[in-house]
């Protein structure tokens, strides 16, 4: 019975309303409005706000969640519900205000606040600043009621907004909704709060906290809130209706109370530690700049404003602080959120804006001077009018700080300075140069006594603070001062070298052996650094020399007691360095041997070395040394690698980028000079030294050796650095031609060259590995040039290029070996043209590639330049460059060759070939390359011939007969017609023979000495060398020199009477009698003589003219010259001349025989020389016997 009772009343609604229906009885219309004034009350009397707010927030809740395929037919449903569930409360609320007498806007506004009270109860603001999925839900039903209540103008909104600020503080999320439906917006809010410290904490806290959360979690709601209130506030606080300056009498309360507002949110965002507080101010002011509703000028303002409040936030790091840390604030080293920071802050404005900023903070009484230091440095970086303008404000500190003797100006141009140089000199001049160019000799900031004490003064305070390597700097530059004024500068030297003695760190290298690397030790590296690597070099040269001579060397038993505390302090530390000892006793450990028993090492080292050892043989043994470990060591150079490799995209994407006051390549490459930075002192630390040549005054090239200790990951870091260059260059050369900017005369942009400038800059600050990218070049230049690719010739002589145009950072180069140990001007471009090889058709083809490239690139690079610097830009070109691209050029194309010699264009001539082909060609009848080829000097006959004798006639591109025709061309058409001031002849055939065989004389000379042989005029090894071509093409030359001897007697300009032939001879001994070995140099000299000699016809012993009989003048220089040279040094057994020294003086002698002279003439000449030359006498007899 009871469980039919259950069912029973269990029925659902819907069945007992159709069971009605079955019974339905008609009423009356009376009845009818009775029933519904009954069923109203009923509903009165029963109904529940609380629920309806619950019924409304779970609708709203439902339709936030129809499933997308249910879209269209639950979405009406869910908006009919929820707007049934909104009348329903505003219904409720009518009802309460006509039972109690309230007016409705007012009951409506205080039970609204009441139920938000009552949902914020529940909400924990502390543990997260947005509400959740229940709250936030009922919070929209509320307000969706004060909305509708709006529209029906039945709700008191300040009566709402009194008592909802009476209620303390309110979430972050409350505040965004209730502006975001313009119920209680930010301006109503911060209007009713004026005075109400803690909303405005509260809210500050909140603000600060959200901006946190946009860049942790990804919130979209909290990136809407800071977007919104951002806008607001800066609108506000910075709009065109009032001026930034917070004393302003027209700023009203509002305004004042949003600038302060953003101050302190922003100055909570930065409390924040490590990198999160820039990150997220970053993160704020991205939204803010890419806001379309925020004008440009407001967004100036505010990030001028704002970037004083952070330069000059928590300003608790001293002067003296900064100037022992600043290197570590440097651009490459600053976190990445502070470089964002930076970076947006700068994209809002120009960088004379910035340069202002930081000309405001200055004047502050609080200095953060980290963030001001950093900050400068990526304004610097940043953009490319930056350093010019850094200068500029330096210059002005530094004029009035020393004409007023103010000394806080005087610390910030000196703290800028340093932080500009610590860019690099791809960004800055070193602070060396810095100070050198303001106080050196000539400089006019220290014009006076009072001056002069106060500048001296400045720096004497500054010693005990200083880092090592600006006190070397000022030492070794040091201030130019008036002679009453040098004890005071002697008084700070001495106090300098002090401070550096107690830093334990040299002013000069204190090494053992006079060190290759001089003095000249980079900013960079700190004074324990450097004695370190001096220390480690000695003992690598000091084991080198006893590996050689089994000896212990000198230098290292004089330091043990004249230099004991470098030997004890740094000699043997460095010697006894912990290692892996291998199982046979290598050098080093023969060398610490001898030195345990000559009693140089002290016993407790020695052990403590040993055990040390063990150890690390113990270590191995336990796989201390895991592949982790080993690849930690190579991170630096993957990472250095990843920077390499982005270096074309950032310069592309830099240079096609719209705005042209960033330098974004600047930023990438002190990137990459801080990791080549981080990778060197890797692999010093790894290798536990440093190959010859690091921060040395000079590079020493050996033309005998592609290589000199140079270390194998040096020279990896360099071929990663070429390589990305060469790849920058390709694209943008690509680029460039893509553009298609017509022809080689338009206009080039700067930008396309500034970068490989900043590049090559770059790489000067580095010295470590200057001498292996020197050696890299030379080798690449000069040895593998003929393999080369295209894109990388381009790239080899970009590279060059600016080293040239920036030969001033880098150390000179010295070549050694071959015949030759001098000095140049400097420059490594000079010596690669000096020696650029063209012997064959490859190496011909290479030459001209690279000499048009340099000439091409040159000329664009000049073109970009301003005015006055074309031609300062343009004479970077060397000699040899311009000389060889033009004799080359005029050697291998014919058609070059007629329309020089017409003096027409040869454009209609122009044969399409390769590519690099038609380029040199173009280049070659451009303009301006032409005006160029006559402003330098042209290719000397001697300099052409001294060419032609390295070509080798079997691998040349000519066949031996065009060969000839261009040898004729050459000396008929183009030389023999020049000035002899312009390299050529004058117009004198026998000019142009003396020429040919002076150089020809030269080449066997050289030949001889450089092949340590002795060679005589009838040798075998000499026509040998000439069959294998070694000798190029002398041959050739030397019958070129037989068909011009048969002109001279033609020439009517040339004295015939004097001995041509012989006076050759003597201004070659001349210059041999002037060389310490006299005799040596005068035998090969008299060989290599009648060797060519004997290849002319024999009666230029005499005369120059055929059938003439010599002159008394003649025949004594010939009887001198058999007499004296051959009888000296072409002497054959005890009897006298060589027999083809004999046959060539009786075939001078029977020349007149044979010749239409009268024949006592002739007999009175055959008795002279008989007579005068006994030895000519005697070795004929001899040679008549002998046959």
């Amino acid at each position: 019975m009871d469980t039919q009772k259950l069912h029973h009343h269990s029925k659902k609604l819907k069945d007992v309303l159709a069971n009605r229906k079955l019974h339905k009885r008609p009423l009356s219309g009376g009845s009818k409005t009775l029933l519904r004034e009954a069923v109203l009350q009923l509903i009165d009397h029963h109904q529940q706000l609380d629920l309806l707010i619950k019924e409304s927030s779970s609708l709203q809740n439902s339709s936030r969640n129809v499933i997308p395929s249910e879209v269209n037919k639950d979405d009406t449903i869910s908006h009919t519900h929820g707007q049934f569930s909104v009348d329903s409360c505003i219904s409720y609320l009518k009802a309460q205000s006509e039972a109690a007498g309230i007016p409705l806007a007012t009951l409506a506004a205080n039970v609204c606040v009441a139920k938000l009270s009552e949902v914020l109860q529940q909400y924990e603001p502390t543990k997260c600043p947005y509400f959740d999925k229940e709250a936030k839900n009922a919070v929209e039903s509320i307000l969706d009621i004060v909305a509708t209540l709006k529209e029906t103008h039945s709700f008191d909104r300040m009566q709402f907004v009194k008592e909802l600020n009476a209620k303390g503080p309110l979430p972050l999320e409350l505040l965004w909704r209730l502006h975001v439906k313009s119920i209680m917006t930010f301006d109503l809010f911060i209007t009713s709060n004026l005075g109400q410290s803690q909303a405005f904490t509260t809210f500050t806290s909140d603000v600060g906290r959200c901006s946190l959360m946009c860049v942790e979690e990804a919130q979209e709601i909290c990136t809407d809130i800071m977007k919104d209130i951002s806008q607001l506030l800066i609108a506000n606080g910075y709009g065109s209706r009032i001026e930034v300056d917070e004393s302003s009498s027209s700023a009203t309360a509002v305004q004042k109370a949003c600038v302060v507002l953003l101050d302190t949110i922003c100055e909570k965002i930065l409390d924040n530690p490590g990198a999160k507080g820039p990150t997220a101010l970053a993160k704020l002011l991205a939204l803010v700049r890419n806001n379309s509703c925020l004008p440009n000028k407001c967004l100036i303002k505010f990030s001028s404003h704002l970037l004083v409040l952070v330069l000059s936030h928590k300003a608790h790091i001293t002067v003296k602080d900064a100037i022992g840390t600043q290197e570590q604030w440097s651009f490459g080293k600053a976190p990445s959120g502070v470089t964002s920071m930076y970076r947006e802050l700068l994209l809002a404005m120009e960088c004379k804006d910035a340069m202002d900023v930081i000309q405001r903070v200055l004047e502050r009484e609080e200095v953060n001077w980290k963030s001001l230091l950093t900050f400068s440095s990526n304004l610097l970086v940043c953009f490319q009018k930056a350093p010019q303008m850094m200068k500029d404000m330096i210059d002005k500190l530094l004029n009035q700080s020393l004409e007023s003797c103010e000394q806080d100006g005087l610390i910030a141009a000196f703290l800028l300075a340093r932080q500009a140089a610590n860019e690099g000199p791809h960004v800055f001049q070193s602070y060396p140069q810095w100070f050198r160019d303001h106080f050196g000799e000539g400089a006019s900031c220290l014009s006076n006594k009072k001056t002069v004490a106060f500048f001296l003064a400045f720096l004497t305070s500054l010693v005990p603070h200083e880092p090592a390597e600006y006190l070397k700097a000022h030492l070794k530059n040091q201030p130019h001062v008036p002679t009453k004024s040098r004890e005071s500068l002697a008084d700070y030297n001495s106090l300098a070298k002090t401070r550096l003695a107690d830093l334990k760190v040299p002013l000069e290298s204190e090494g053992i052996y006079s060190s290759t690397s001089g003095g000249s030790i980079g900013m960079k590296q700190s004074g324990k650094t450097q004695m370190q690597d001096q220390a480690m070099e000695d003992v690598e040269k000091s084991v080198a020399a006893y590996e050689r001579t089994s000896k212990m060397p000198n230098n290292v038993m004089e330091a043990s007691i004249f230099r004991r505390p470098y030997y004890i302090g740094r000699f043997l530390p460095a010697l006894l360095t912990p290692r892996l000892l291998p199982d046979v006793p290598d050098s080093k450990m023969k060398f610490i041997e001898e030195l345990k028993c000559a009693d140089k090492i002290p016993a407790s080292m020695l052990q403590n070395y040993e055990d040390a050892c063990a150890k690390e043989a113990s270590s191995l043994l336990e796989g201390a040394f895991t592949d982790d470990a080993f690849d930690d060591c190579l991170e630096p150079i993957d990472s250095l690698n990843v920077s390499l490799e982005k270096l074309p995209s950032a310069v592309l994407s830099s240079l096609q980028s719209q705005n042209a006051s960033a330098n974004g390549i600047a930023q990438h490459i002190s990137i990459i000079s801080d990791r080549l930075g981080t990778v060197l002192d890797s692999i010093t630390q790894l290798l536990g030294k440093q190959s010859v040549g690091l921060d040395a005054d000079c590079v020493i090239l050996d033309l005998d050796k592609s290589t000199q200790n140079i270390h194998a990951q040096h020279m990896q870091v360099v071929d990663m650095i070429l390589d990305s260059f060469c790849k920058t260059c390709l694209a943008v050369t690509s680029s460039n031609r893509s553009l298609d900017t017509g022809s080689s005369n338009a206009l080039w942009p700067r930008s396309n060259a500034l970068w490989a400038s900043q590049v090559v800059a770059m790489v000067s600050k580095h010295r470590s590995i200057i001498g292996a990218l020197y050696h890299r070049l030379w080798n690449l230049a000069l040895e593998q040039g003929n393999t080369l690719s295209t894109p990388h010739i381009h790239g080899i002589a970009v590279f060059l290029v600016h080293l040239q145009v920036n030969q001033q950072l880098f150390p000179p180069v010295f070549i050694s070996g071959g015949a030759t140990n001098q000095q140049s001007d400097g420059s490594l471009l000079h010596h690669i043209s000096r020696y650029l090889p063209h012997h064959n058709a490859q190496w011909m083809q290479f030459s001209i590639q690279f000499t048009s490239e340099v000439i091409d690139y040159t000329q664009r690079y000049a073109r970009s330049s301003s005015e006055n610097q074309q031609e300062n830009n343009l004479s970077v070109i060397p000699d040899d460059v311009v000389k060889k691209f033009c004799h080359l050029l005029l050697r291998v194309c014919p058609d070059v060759r007629q329309c020089a010699s017409n003096g027409m264009s040869c454009k209609k001539h122009r044969v399409i070939g390769a590519v690099w082909w038609t380029a040199a060609f173009e280049l070659y009848h451009n303009k301006q390359t032409q005006d160029l080829i006559q402003q330098y000097k042209q290719v000397t006959l001697q300099e052409w011939l001294s060419m032609e004798l390295q070509v080798e006639p079997y691998n040349d591109g000519m066949t031996a007969i065009e060969r000839q025709d261009y040898y004729r061309w050459a000396v008929h058409n183009h030389f023999l017609s020049k000035s002899t001031q312009d390299g050529g002849c004058g117009g004198s055939y026998k000019h142009a023979c003396s020429l040919i065989l002076e150089t020809l004389l030269d080449h066997d000379i050289k030949s001889s000495l450089l092949s340590n042989r002795k060679l005589c005029c009838h040798g075998s090894k000499g026509a040998e060398a000439v069959r294998k071509g070694q000798n190029g093409c002398r041959g050739e030359l030397i019958q070129l020199l037989q068909e011009l001897i048969l002109l001279i007697s033609a020439d009517t300009s040339s004295d015939t009477s004097s001995p041509w032939l012989l006076s050759i001879l003597h201004n070659k001994i001349k210059h041999c009698k002037e060389d310490t070995n006299r005799d040596a140099e005068m035998a090969v000299c008299v060989v290599c003589f009648m060797r060519l000699a004997c290849c002319l016809p024999a009666y230029l012993l005499f005369t120059t003219k055929p059938g003439q009989m010599p002159s008394l003048e003649c025949r004594k220089s010939a009887s001198d010259f058999i007499n004296h040279q051959l009888r000296s040094y072409d002497q054959e057994g005890a009897y006298g001349l060589s027999y083809i020294s004999t046959s060539y003086v009786l075939r001078a002698i029977l020349h007149f025989c044979q010749a239409n002279l009268e024949v006592a003439k002739v007999c009175t000449f055959i008795e002279d020389v008989l007579c005068a030359c006994p030895v000519f006498t005697v070795s004929l007899l001899n040679a008549l016997n002998m046959t």
